[in-house]
């Protein structure tokens, strides 16, 4: 009886954590973002600038802009898709999709580190959580087919990610240097003439190569 009580206990804890939200942004108000795929291709193509950084509002706010329009595409019956949160650290991002169950918001996130490479993205699991119940890298490998419909939505943007040169993980920041600005010491290299632009500054299974 007492191992069946302390199992129910670790059940109910686990499921209690697994609801609660974890620290994620407010969602992003109606405004006009970055048009981010524009600048990737100009920066893919015409080589300037040398070098795109976003923060994490401003990917949020063209995440939440381009996916209103795939709503339907990303909702599942009884669980409706809300919005794609991105957060950026020293090496690595975080993705969270919020999901609703009769209106109740559940969150699964996953952490990647992540570099273009051949025009991919090579991505190693770090790890990730289902609201606040934190799960070890070799469990939620195998649960990123709950994002496989967020990356067909955003197959554009991670094709264009790819393309670029470098990409660097900061905190709440992301860097990405254009090919051209990749020397042959595979390091950013900025002409003097050229500074970096700062552009107030993404990334699956077809883009994403464990």
């Amino acid at each position: 009886m007492t191992c069946k009580l302390a199992i129910g206990a670790c059940a109910a804890a686990a499921v209690i954590q697994m609801i609660l939200s974890p620290d994620v942004p407010s969602a992003v108000k109606d405004a006009a973002p970055r048009q981010i795929n524009f600048d990737l291709e100009n920066a893919i193509y015409s080589h300037r600038p040398a070098q795109l950084a976003y923060t994490e509002e401003q990917v949020n706010a063209y995440l939440a802009y381009t996916l209103k329009s795939k709503q339907s595409a990303l909702n599942k019956p009884l669980l409706n898709f809300k919005r794609a949160i991105v957060g950026f650290s020293e090496g690595s991002v975080t993705v969270t999709a919020e999901r609703a169950l009769f209106g109740y918001s559940l969150y699964t996130t996953s952490a990647y580190a992540a570099h273009a490479e051949e025009g991919k993205i090579i991505a190693s699991n770090k790890g990730g959580s289902i609201g606040r119940l934190p799960f070890p890298p070799v469990i939620m490998q195998f649960m990123d087919i709950v994002f496989a419909d967020l990356w067909s939505a955003l197959q554009r943007e991670q094709k264009l990610v790819a393309k670029m040169g470098a990409i660097e993980f900061h905190e709440k920041q992301v860097l990405l240097n254009t090919p051209a600005a990749i020397g042959v010491t595979g390091r950013p290299t900025l002409s003097p003439r050229e500074p970096a632009g700062q552009h107030q500054p993404q990334e699956s299974t077809t883009g994403i190569r464990n």
